[in-house]
């Protein structure tokens, strides 16, 4: 199965420890989402706008071990998507509602 990740889990950042093990397939922009911030991390809703983040092949430890992180499914939701160059894939998400009162990062690169 395979994961997209925008913030701390993408390579140089705190969290990639847990992808570590992973195939990284590519880094690229992904539309339909618009990227806010929390300050120390970066949440994303669906919407019109595009994000840049990295794809991993992950198994099923390393996705709960990504939930567990994400805070899934009382934080993040995670929900699948589907990329013409790397077809379905998971990616953790906000309602456009729980990011209204958080900054836009502009560009969409965490």
């Amino acid at each position: 199965m395979k994961i997209f990740v925008y913030g701390t889990l993408k390579q140089g950042h705190g969290n990639h420890r847990l992808l570590q093990e992973s195939t990284k397939l590519g880094a690229d922009w992904l539309a339909g989402y618009k990227m806010h911030s929390y300050g120390g991390f970066p949440v994303v809703y669906q919407g019109e706008g595009m994000i840049y983040g990295e794809f991993y092949e992950i198994d099923d430890v390393t996705l709960e071990r990504c939930d567990w992180l994400e805070g899934h499914p009382d934080f993040y939701k995670r929900v699948q998507d589907n990329d013409p160059r790397y077809g379905d894939f998971w990616i953790y998400i906000q309602t456009e509602e729980e990011c209204q009162h958080l900054s836009e990062v502009e560009g969409g690169m965490w």
